[in-house]
């Protein structure tokens, strides 16, 4: 009989225990999302941004270049940024013609302004059919939180060097965006 609640007490006490243990990698797991989720998501909007931008040929006709702009920017991009961009496709970020073409924004660095609002500093990494020949340039985007969803609300690209006060600056103007 005594061997019987033994027996009992050890399954008893292995099942709490990896259900303690199930429960713990859950919170390490999560962690991420629950501590730093706003950067996480921030860093998400910027990286599938970063990967739609050779879908956009900024060189294509003008009814061609609003179609792209709406198909692969729209999940990332506010659509008061899009209508500028609709207007003037130079100041937008995309892709100038067949080689190099866009690959990614590889992120350098951020600034959280205040809840629901950052800078995050970056390169736009070009590369071409030859492995290893790569471009980078520079772009300071804005992102913003509107509802449930971050938006890049405001990008400025080709930046000389990242000198905070002079590219980008809380006070002057209405005290909010890029300083031109």
């Amino acid at each position: 009989m005594r061997v019987r609640r033994t027996e009992k007490f050890f399954w008893s006490f292995f099942f709490c225990a990896c259900w303690v243990g199930l429960l713990v990698l859950g919170v390490a797991f999560r962690a991420p999302a629950c501590g730093v989720g706003e950067e996480v998501e921030v860093f998400q909007t910027v990286a599938g941004f970063g990967r739609k931008l050779q879908n956009v040929n900024l060189l294509a006709p003008r009814e061609v270049y609003r179609e792209l702009l709406r198909q692969y920017y729209t999940p990332y991009v506010a659509s008061g940024l899009l209508k500028q961009w609709f207007q003037n496709p130079q100041q937008a970020l995309g892709r100038y013609g067949s080689s190099p073409w866009p690959d990614r924004i590889e992120i350098r660095g951020y600034i959280r302004e205040n809840k629901g609002r950052y800078v995050v500093f970056g390169e736009v990494v070009e590369v071409t059919s030859v492995p290893g020949e790569e471009r980078r340039g520079e772009v300071l985007l804005l992102v913003e939180k509107t509802g449930d969803r971050w938006w890049i609300t405001e990008t400025q690209k080709q930046i000389l060097g990242l000198a905070l006060p002079g590219v980008y600056g809380g006070k002057g103007g209405d005290g909010h965006g890029f300083q031109g």
